[in-house]
């Protein structure tokens, strides 16, 4: 019986564990999406000034 408890809780702690790291890597992706934006917007203002400066 305790063994099956314990089989059950290891199991369990190995999802919660596999949970959280997915969730992790979703969280960096997000990360880094936003600095890939930030990048864009950046490039994207620049590209404007100029654009106005040239016109």
């Amino acid at each position: 019986m305790w063994a099956y408890v314990a089989s059950l809780n290891e199991n369990l702690d190995f999802k919660q564990t596999m949970l959280m790291l997915d969730e992790t890597k979703q969280m960096v992706e997000l990360n880094q999406l936003s600095k890939c934006q930030s990048i864009l917007e950046s490039d994207l203002r620049v590209t404007l000034r100029k654009h106005m400066i040239l016109n």
